[in-house]
């Protein structure tokens, strides 16, 4: 993809005081910030190490253009996170940051995302069938459609209100955490030959099946 038709955007409050880290695809991949003055600052960063950036927004919107592979902007107030033009994003990590939504039917090379602690509701992964690592918890979802995503290896979805859970097609998961979902009446996990840890407690379970 073209480097300037890939890009994050995050809605924010003017003035607000903004940290993230980025990775890049290549050994030096340029990026280019636009901090919401429309006045762009170009950073080149690499592909093996992560690189911190820092400032202030000028605007409500700030964009960063590049072909970054990793974003993480957590701990960090927004008021949205676009990533939906980043079609190379491998991990994501957004957790803390106030969003209400999170669009990430175009990210198909998704491997890795955190975004707990995030009032989401909904979340939606059949696109993302290259995740191995899923965190979120605290995000109120009431239901978690995994079935696409058959190479997940850890999935922490405790402290949220689901009802179920179906992990039919998750035969690669070795951690399973689904603590403190009271709506939880059932849980099977009879066919994760590979798992390992499962963490179960303060649900509303009736039935459990590990055979």
């Amino acid at each position: 993809p073209e480097a300037s038709s890939n890009y994050i955007e995050m809605g924010v409050e003017s003035n607000a005081t903004l940290s993230f880290a980025i990775s890049g695809i290549d050994p030096e991949t340029e990026v280019e910030i636009d901090w919401g003055n429309g006045e762009w600052e170009t950073r080149t960063i690499d592909n093996e190490t992560i690189t911190r950036i820092d400032g202030n927004s000028k605007g409500t919107t700030v964009r960063i253009n590049g072909l970054i592979d990793y974003f993480d902007c957590s701990n960090k107030e927004l008021v949205s996170l676009d990533v939906s033009h980043n079609v190379i994003l491998a991990t994501l990590e957004c957790y803390w940051t106030g969003i209400t939504s999170l669009d990430l039917s175009k990210n198909t090379e998704l491997t890795k995302l955190d975004c707990s602690y995030n009032s989401i509701g909904t979340l939606d992964l059949s696109n993302n069938t290259k995740l191995f690592s899923l965190t979120c918890y605290n995000c109120e979802l009431t239901s978690l459609d995994l079935s696409k995503n058959t190479e997940l290896e850890e999935a922490v979805v405790k402290n949220n209100s689901l009802s179920a859970i179906t992990l039919t097609n998750n035969t690669k998961l070795m951690l399973l955490d689904v603590q403190n979902n009271p709506q939880l009446g059932s849980l099977d996990v009879s066919m994760l030959a590979e798992l390992q840890e499962l963490q179960c407690a303060n649900n509303g379970l009736t039935t459990l099946d590990v055979s």
